[in-house]
């Protein structure tokens, strides 16, 4: 344990710890004090993403846990991917701070950077995240492992924000089987790698999960013959014709209320309704204008007197 007996601030007490770390390392990992945490073996399963490649990502230097307890209820996300067993989410932001892993390339340079930071004559308190987030990402991507959680607590006491937090937290609003078939997929598949669009496609011709990774490994061996399957699929799906509803129309009478003519209270300026029989205060009345049209004429609303309005 390295004690710091001098007092400082937050941004150069942090950049005194990294000098006394070796940077022998394949990973590091920097933690706020206020984490904790969700997941078992965090870190082991996090290393685990680091040699993802994809059209997204030529290289990961850096991956974080989902940040929980901060962050607003998120919507299902579009841009997951799924590998080694992970769901990654290949745009983050600085905010995902807190906890963050990554490379011993991206170690030693911010170990530099940190020394320039105290050997130059600056009052910087703040802002450490940043500057290892954007050193994470002059090496590479930053990801976002949403399969495992970390706490952040966020406030001096340690207390979580509410009592529930525990039987309220789920990460999405939405999950079915398609996400956990290409969850247990990508881990029995590693290190193939297969988009969201491609495990999507093959699961257009896969009836249960056995059948899926299957078809995965024949996809790998050759992609035609997927392709060549959903066609014949969709080939054998019988057509269903579109029914044509009847289309009645009958003559109505269209009562308007133009712009450039006094108001009536029965009807907002600009606007029309349609009646089957002229309503008594539309009759001879000089701030209406009434006229008879075809009108297409529903089942459902054949009995209603006033039916369409706009």
């Amino acid at each position: 344990m390295i004690s710091n007996t001098n007092r400082t601030n937050i941004a150069k007490n942090f950049c005194q710890a990294i000098k006394t770390i070796p940077d022998n390392y394949k990973y590091y990992i920097k933690f706020d004090s206020d984490i904790e945490l969700l997941t078992e073996d965090t870190i082991k399963q996090a290393s685990e993403v680091f040699d993802l490649k994809n059209k997204r990502t030529s290289k990961v230097a850096g991956v974080t846990p989902r940040i929980e307890g901060v962050f607003a209820f998120e919507r299902y996300p579009n841009d997951i991917e799924y590998y080694n067993g992970h769901a990654v989410r290949c745009r983050t932001s600085v905010g995902f701070g807190c906890c963050m892993m990554f490379t011993n390339e991206v170690f030693k340079m911010f170990k530099s950077e940190a020394e320039l930071i105290l050997s130059a004559d600056n009052d910087i308190k703040w802002g450490i995240d940043t500057k290892l987030y954007n050193t994470i990402l002059s090496f590479g991507n930053f990801v976002v492992i949403e399969d495992l959680s970390v706490y952040h607590i966020d406030n001096s006491f340690g207390q979580r924000k509410d009592f529930e937090y525990f039987t309220q937290r789920k990460r999405w609003d939405k999950i079915d089987y398609e996400d956990v078939w290409c969850l247990k997929a990508s881990k029995i598949l590693y290190p193939r790698f297969f988009t969201k669009d491609e495990y999507n496609k093959i699961m257009k011709i896969s009836e249960d999960f056995n059948s899926f990774i299957r078809n995965c490994y024949i996809y790998d061996k050759d992609k035609s013959r997927v392709d060549i399957e959903i066609e014949e699929k969709e080939k054998l799906k019988p057509k269903v014709e579109e029914v044509k509803k009847p289309i009645f129309l009958k003559r109505m009478y269209k009562v308007s209320s133009p712009l450039n003519f006094r108001t009536v209270p029965q009807i907002t300026p600009g606007c029309f309704k349609y009646y089957l029989e002229v309503p008594e205060w539309a009759k001879n009345n000089p701030r209406v204008v009434v006229e008879l049209e075809n009108v297409e004429y529903t089942e459902e609303l054949k009995d209603t007197v006033e039916f369409i309005e706009k």
